[in-house]
């Protein structure tokens, strides 16, 4: 496990590395946004539209933090499916017969192979995150617009 650990930490050493070449490794989560989500009606209606406009502004800052996260964990997952599918390959002659399906011939290599397992338990894990995720960044966003059009709206007046 150690080497796999070893060979994951250095994906995202990559990773980590790419985004300090693009500025975007220091992007932190506003300490804001939480509160900012969940403002009420009256709170809306007594902002000014300035006001309004940073708050969206923070959570396009938080879309932004979030969607770095998702993009994160897809990098080593996708690592992971890949490497997987090394191992998968190198044998599959050893499992099952001819006839066996492939996504049989996985399984049983994945429950063999003690790398395998541990790529598809890593796998299962990321996905739990990947699937909670999903669609976060896009209605954060949502209510970024919201509150921009808000803030439109009240300069008009």
């Amino acid at each position: 496990m150690a080497n796999l650990e070893e060979q994951l930490s250095h994906v995202n050493e990559l990773k980590d590395k790419y985004l300090q070449s693009l500025s975007l490794s220091s992007i932190k989560l506003p300490i804001d946004a939480e509160k900012y989500l969940g403002l009420s009606q009256q709170d809306l209606k007594n902002m000014s539209p300035d006001d309004l406009t940073v708050v969206a502004i923070v959570l396009q800052q938080s879309v932004l933090f979030i969607q770095q996260n998702i993009n994160a964990h897809q990098t080593n997952y996708n690592w992971c499916q890949r490497y997987l599918n090394y191992i998968v390959a190198q044998h599959l002659d050893q499992v099952g017969g001819q006839y066996t399906p492939f996504e049989m011939k996985k399984n049983l290599v994945i429950k063999t192979n003690d790398v395998a397992g541990q790529l598809n338990k890593i796998m299962s894990e990321i996905q739990i995150l990947l699937d909670t995720m999903k669609d976060i960044p896009y209605h954060i966003k949502t209510v970024a617009n919201s509150y921009e059009k808000l803030a439109y709206c009240k300069q008009q007046k």
